[in-house]
Order: C-alpha cells, then structure tokens, then sequence
C-alpha cells in the first residue's frame, strides 16, 4: 500500500489576513501662535478664489456679448473699451487664443463647418532618433556608435532599424487669419460662438482709488458677498466650448440682442 507525503506547502494552515490596528496619533503637540490665523486665511482664500471665478466669468460674460455686437457693426476686430461700475474700471480687451491652447475637436468641426482657416503645429517636432536598443551602455553598442560617428553611410552590419523615425504631436491653433475670417461671418449667433473658441476676453479691473475709505468699501462689499456665498452657494461658471453646436443649434435664429449703457 502506498502513501502520498504532503509538500511543506501543502500542509500549510490555513490563516486569515491579520486585522489591522488603527495607529493612535502619539506625536507630540505644541502651541504654535498665529496657526489658526494662517488656517482661517487659506479657508478664506479658497472661498475668495471661487467668489473671484463667479465675478469675473460675469464680467467676461457681458464683455464678450459687448465684442460681438461692435463686430456686427463693421465685420471688423471691434475695439477694446473701458468697463465702469461704481468705484471700479477696467481695460476690456479682446485677445487672439494663445496657441499654448489647442483647439478641441468640437471647436475644431465649428470653425471648418464655417470655413475659419486654423493651423497646425507640432508640440514636438518629428525627427530622427536612434534606436535605443542600440543606445544603451555596453562594448557592442559603444563599437557601433564609433563607427556610426565615423560615417554613418558607409558602417557595415549597420541594423536596418538603427534610425527611427520620432512622430511629432500635432495640435490645431488660431492665428490672425482665424481672426479675419470669423469677423466676415454674417450670422450673428455663429459669430459669437466662433468668438469664443477663436478669441479670449482679458480684463484688468481696478478700483478708481487705493486710498482707506475706498478699500474699506471695498472689504464691506466683499464681506457681504461671502456671508451670501455661504448661505446660498454660487453655481460654479461652465466652460461654454463643449456644448457649442448644440447652443449654435438652438440659439441661432432666437437669440437676442443684449443692450448696454455706452458712457457718452
């Protein structure tokens, strides 16, 4: 009669995963003065940076509506303008879109379905590169590296995969031809939506004076809108890019014509 023996591994016992044990915080504490200041200010600062962002996607809102009705008038680049309220002015402007930004696809289809003139660049250029199986450090790389060195042309048993081809990464842009085309566009709604994905509003607002009673103004304004904030919290503003051809849809042909208070 035979016996089977039981591997190490097969006579192993059966255990279950251990429980971990939560870490009682044992480090030392000390007070540190001015800390709940410092920690009350970042608080702050993170609500004053979302109240900021409402405000100034508001003002920017207004602008934009602003550039494209001055474009309606000329089919030309409108001129930039002063914006007032109260205490406050800015320099309004109308800018070309940066072609660090590239254009999404849906931004893209806009301006080619109303034939807008784009460009392509490449973030990095296409070039030649060696292959780094070959490039690595060892006896047999660094010989052939000599005689690529030599005369790359004429090195016998060179691979015929040691030169690869390093594929640039493309991306569309706007430039001042994208700017002239879009101002001859006749449809007003096709026009602000093409604005928008061709051109940046760029505001710098200001108050009129820095002295003490105008700052202090100034903080009672902003105090009362964070009490608001807190109780009634913003609606964080939207990207408009990504629903373009369904608000160029709707809005064509019942859009309406803001106006708005032209200092004499």
């Amino acid at each position: 009669m035979s016996t089977t023996t039981q591997n190490i591994f097969e006579k192993a016992k059966i255990v279950g995963l251990k429980k971990g044990t939560a870490k009682s915080d044992k480090k030392s504490r000390f007070e540190l003065e001015g800390l709940e200041m410092s920690a009350s200010i970042k608080v702050v600062r993170e609500h004053l940076d979302a109240l900021a962002a409402f405000y100034d996607a508001q003002v920017k809102t207004q602008m934009k509506e602003i550039f494209v009705v001055e474009a309606m008038k000329t089919h030309t680049r409108p001129d930039n303008f002063k914006g007032e309220e109260g205490e406050a002015e800015a320099s309004c402007e109308l800018r070309k879109r940066s072609t660090a930004s590239g254009l999404a696809q849906a931004e893209i289809d806009l301006c080619e379905e109303n034939g807008i003139p784009l460009e392509v660049l490449e973030n990095m250029p296409s070039t030649p590169i060696i292959n780094p199986e070959y490039a690595t450090d060892t006896p047999e790389n660094k010989a052939l590296l000599e005689r690529v060195s030599k005369a790359l042309t004429k090195v016998a048993g060179l691979p015929s995969d040691f030169i690869q081809m390093q594929q640039g990464t493309p991306k569309t842009v706007v430039n001042d031809d994208s700017m002239r085309a879009t101002f001859q566009v006749t449809d007003r709604a096709t026009l602000a939506a093409l604005m928008g994905v061709i051109m940046v509003p760029a505001v710098k607002a200001k108050l009129l004076s820095s002295g003490t009673e105008t700052v202090n103004r100034a903080f009672g304004r902003v105090a009362e809108k964070m009490e608001q904030k807190l109780r009634e919290p913003f609606e964080t503003p939207k990207a408009e890019s990504d629903a373009l051809h369904e608000a160029l849809k709707t809005s064509a042909k019942s859009a309406t014509k803001p106006t708005f208070k032209k200092k004499a």
